[in-house]
């Protein structure tokens, strides 16, 4: 089919267009590939991310534009749009990239330390209630020990030795059974 001439400058310019954007998503990729410190696994992983997106996203733009025609005017389009940008842009808009994204990380860890700050101040009265809880059975028990020491002390004199014999055979009996006994497969 053939197409006007202006139809085709605007696809030539929409191609141009496209190619610059597929510079600017590179450009994003690399900024968060230098942000992150990526190592060899980590930027085949990128790679491969990245063409994923990009290679569909470039073939839906041409299909709009173009009807999915691909021209050597098309190829040249994307082509002089990436290589304009790489020329005038890449470093002041990397530049850009890079300080967004570092700003954007530490805007992320000041939420995260506000939302730390607020589960710990929501959280701080049970803790408080917690801890008097936790003193009071202590103290609790440490009366009841107290107690318990008390009463055997007070039993040692009240019950006759017979009796104390009998109550030692049978605990000594009761522990030799629990010996002897293996827990099975």
């Amino acid at each position: 089919m053939t197409q006007p001439v202006t139809n085709q400058f605007m696809v030539f310019l929409y191609t141009i267009m496209t190619g610059v954007l597929a510079g600017l998503f590179y450009d994003v990729y690399a900024g968060l590939a230098q942000v992150f410190r990526l190592r060899k696994t980590g930027v085949l992983v990128g790679d491969i991310i990245f063409w994923l997106i990009l290679t569909p996203l470039i073939y839906a733009l041409v299909l709009f534009f173009n009807r999915g025609e691909v021209r050597f005017f098309v190829l040249i389009g994307f082509s002089l749009g990436a290589g304009s940008y790489f020329l005038i842009f890449k470093r002041n808009v990397r530049l850009v990239i890079i300080k967004f994204i570092e700003q954007l990380i530490k805007f992320c860890r000041l939420v995260a330390r506000a939302f730390v700050l607020i589960a710990m101040v929501m959280v701080f009265p049970f803790k408080v209630l917690y801890m008097a809880a936790a003193f009071l059975f202590r103290m609790l028990g440490l009366g009841m020990r107290l107690a318990g020491r008390g009463v055997r002390v007070m039993f040692k004199f009240i019950i006759p030795a017979p009796v104390k014999r009998l109550v030692g055979k049978i605990a000594g009996k009761a522990a030799n059974l629990l010996k002897r006994k293996k827990p099975g497969p």
